[in-house]
Parts: C-alpha cells; sequence; structure tokens
C-alpha cells in the first residue's frame, strides 16, 4: 500500500500521458492501481477495500512482463496487500490496454525464478478449466498454456533454452487471458497464507495444494455441488486436466504433479516448506478467501480444507 500511496502522488503531480510498466506481475499489478488511482477521487485505501468508486480510467498503460508467470498484462484485476492482508481490485479500467510480451525479457529470470512462475501458469490453466467460472473460450486458452507448461518448463529450468522460454511466455499470456474471464479456485485462494506468513513464493504455494485439489474435486456429489452445469460438466473437466497430464485418473494426476514439481527442484510437502503442525493448517484455512471457495466446482467445509493440508504436512 504505501507504494501505491507514494506513486499515486507522483502521478498527480506529473500528469503522465501513458504509464508503461515492465516487471513481473506485482509490478504491472502496482501500475494498475496507479492508473485508476491516481484520476478517481476515492484514496487506494477505499478502492483496494471496495469502498470507493472507480468512475475514470486515467491514462493508457502498456504492460510489459518481464517473467512467465502472472498473466497479469491481461487481466482486468490487480493484487494488493495491506497489513499482510490481500484485496484483490477488479474493473474493466484495471486491464492494460497494451501488452508486449517478449520471451527475450525473460531470459535473466534464475532457474527458482522460473521454477516458481511456470508453476503458477499451470495452476492458473488448470484451475481455469475446473472453474466455476469457465467459459468455452477460457478453456480453449487454459488448455493450450497447460500443454505448453508440461511441455516446456522443465526444459526452460534445467536447459535455460530459448525455445523453451518462447513458449513460456506464451503460455503465461494465454492463462492470463483464461483466468480474466474465468478467475482461480481453491488453491489459490489457500496460497496467500502459504506466501505472506510462511515465506513460499506464490506459485510454489499454489502446486503444493493442486494436486490434492485434482483429488478432492473429483469426488464431487449433488449435494456439494458449486457449478450449475451438473456433476458430469465438473467430472469432464477433471478428466480433462487428467488427460492433459497423461494420467488415467485423478491420483495418477497428482503424482504426475508431484514429479513434476520435484524434476524442477520444488519441494511437494508442507513440513519442509514450515508448515509442521496441525494449528499451522487451521490457521491457514480460516484466513481462507470465500470469494475465491465458491468458485471451486465442488464446496468445502473448514474441516476438510484442514485435513486436505494436514496429509501434505
Amino acid at each position: 500500500m504505501p507504494d501505491i500511496e507514494r506513486g499515486v502522488k507522483l502521478c498527480r503531480k506529473t500528469n503522465p500521458d501513458i504509464i508503461i510498466a515492465v516487471g513481473g506481475g506485482t509490478v504491472i499489478d502496482i501500475a494498475k492501481l496507479l492508473r485508476i488511482c491516481s484520476v478517481n477521487d476515492a484514496t487506494p485505501d477505499e478502492i483496494a477495500t471496495g469502498t470507493g468508486k472507480i468512475e475514470r480510467a486515467g491514462p493508457p498503460l502498456v504492460a510489459i512482463p518481464t517473467t512467465a508467470g502472472s498473466g497479469s498484462e491481461a487481466t482486468h484485476f490487480a493484487v494488493i496487500f495491506k497489513q499482510q492482508q490481500k484485496y484483490s481490485v477488479a474493473h474493466q479500467f484495471v486491464q492494460p490496454d497494451f501488452a508486449i510480451v517478449d520471451p527475450s525479457l525473460t531470459y535473466s529470470m534464475s532457474e527458482r525464478q522460473t521454477a516458481v512462475c511456470g508453476l503458477d501458469v499451470l495452476c492458473q490453466s488448470i484451475e481455469s478449466i475446473w472453474s466455476v467460472g469457465s467459459s468455452r473460450e477460457s478453456r480453449t486458452w487454459a488448455s493450450e498454456a497447460a500443454h505448453l507448461v508440461l511441455a516446456n518448463l522443465v526444459g526452460t529450468v534445467r536447459a535455460q533454452d530459448e525455445k523453451c522460454r518462447e513458449s513460456m511466455s506464451r503460455a503465461a499470456h494465454l492463462a492470463g487471458r483464461a483466468i480474466n474471464i474465468s478467475k482461480t479456485t481453491a488453491p489459490h485462494a489457500l496460497s496467500y497464507m502459504l506466501t505472506t506468513s510462511y515465506g513460499i513464493p506464490h506459485g510454489h504455494a499454489v502446486a503444493l495444494t493442486l494436486g490434492s485439489f485434482l483429488e478432492f474435486n473429483a469426488e464431487v456429489s449433488e449435494e456439494d455441488l458449486n457449478d450449475p452445469r451438473g456433476v458430469h460438466h465438473v467430472r469432464e473437466m477433471i478428466g480433462d486436466v487428467c488427460s492433459l497430464l497423461g494420467a488415467h485418473n485423478p491420483l495418477d494426476g497428482r503424482r504426475a504433479l508431484v514429479d513434476l514439481m520435484g524434476s524442477i527442484g520444488m519441494e511437494t510437502r508442507l513440513g519442509p516448506c514450515g508448515i509442521e503442525r496441525a494449528t499451522d493448517c487451521a490457521r491457514i484455512v480460516e484466513t481462507v478467501n470465500v470469494e475465491r471457495l465458491s468458485n471451486n466446482p465442488r464446496s468445502t467445509t473448514k474441516a476438510q480444507l484442514t485435513q486436505l493440508l494436514e496429509k501434505l504436512i
């Protein structure tokens, strides 16, 4: 929030003709918020909490990502943290007017950055496929993005291959376009506390529970269904995810995700990441974003979420 407030003062003082954001998802999100906060009467705090109106768009915004991760250049929402509390600002004026996706700008990413960002792309893609908010269009983009990640992430991390990096940049942008329609689901909802309280990088934090939710969502029934398109639709989407992973069933799909994480040097359990006790799991569940849980195809209880996390310790 302090970065936003300082930026708003600068924008109001200089009255820029255009805003150009060059960086990762955080940089682009800050630029999105500067764009709207600098020209509207509502304070950044009011806009973040949804109590202030967004009535004007602000100057044109160009987003130039330097990571293959968030896909923020393609979305109409931005994330802001205030005292470790996450807020999401969603509005048509938040979306950049132009995006320049140049894979060469990602060449300086370290192996770990590449792995973490790539996992974020994969999680966005898979969640977008099973999301309650998905459409045929979003699933098409999400499926292509997931296919590109699964075919290129290991090569990007291990060999720093330029062709693989090009594919990963395309995947990140397509995943951004997908979640711009569908939004994310339970793995993202659980991830934010893992990042703010335990220092687990975002993409890794989401990936830690993705396989577990693949199995969890596959067990959807009429009693706990969130998606109005029905149980058959949800199971069909889970089947599509398994096919992308080269798996015959959700259990094999989870194992494929675990194997992928291991192959790029990422921890697959919560314990080594600092989440070692049942009380830690309960604390994480208490912070979950309810909106994202309602977008998950299967409804959840706090007890179920806590148990899911405990099994990952």
